[in-house]
Parts: C-alpha cells; structure tokens; sequence
C-alpha cells in the first residue's frame, strides 16, 4: 500500500508540473501577442497624428509649423514625384500606412525615434526634422 500511494502521489505531481508548464508557456506566447498588438496600436495612432500634422502644415502654406510628439519609432517614406508618403513601423515594417499628400515632402526618407517631431512648410516643400 505505501508504494502505491508513492506512485500515486509521482502521478500526480507530475500532472500538476505538466500543467504548470504549459501555463507559463500560454502565458508567455500572450505577453508576446499582446506586445506586439500595443505596437501597432500605438504606430496607428502616430501614423493618423503625424499624417494630421503633413496636411494641415501643407495647407497652411509657407512658414506654417506644427510640432508632434511621437510614442514609436517610424520610417518615412515618400515619393516627390506623386507625392505619395508610406510611413512604416522600425520594429515590423510589414506594418504601414500611405497616403497622398499636396505638397512634397522632404527628406524622402527619414527614421524617426520616439518624442518629438517638428513639421515645417518652407516654400511649399513641408520638412521634417527631430
């Protein structure tokens, strides 16, 4: 009888560790998801704020400026040809937004940290600097 309630009691903690595992496991593939989803999150919102500031600065012709303040690192990414300005998240550059803009944008390639950013418009050509 005592070797059967050892064997039992092996059984048992052997579930009970099995579980814990797999627990940790889940849990640590969430934290992974979740941290990723709250990037993209705050990309979205930086990319609208910053697309904002591109347009009204654009509009507001020469020597307008807007200074925006900026929670993840983007790449910029535009075209003077068509205007066209792709911003992209450092981390995961399948993550993007593009839009049309009416004035060009310059430089044509920028990376962008964290904090804050300054747009200009300086004879219709808007530039952006940190």
């Amino acid at each position: 009888m005592k070797g059967q309630l050892t064997l039992e009691f092996l059984f048992l903690s052997l579930i009970s560790v099995s579980f814990l595992i797999l627990s940790i496991y889940s849990l640590g593939s969430l934290k992974s998801t979740s941290n990723d989803m709250i990037g993209q999150a705050s990309f979205e919102k930086d990319a609208s704020t910053l697309f904002t500031a591109l347009s009204t600065v654009c509009a507001g012709g020469s020597l307008s400026r807007q200074t925006v303040y900026l929670s993840a690192p983007i790449s910029l990414v535009s075209s003077s040809t068509d205007r066209i300005v792709s911003l992209r998240l450092k981390s995961d550059q399948s993550v993007r937004q593009t839009r049309e803009l009416a004035c060009a944008i310059s430089p044509d390639s920028l990376d962008l940290n964290s904090g804050k950013v300054i747009v200009e418009n300086e004879a219709g050509v808007v530039s952006i600097s940190q």
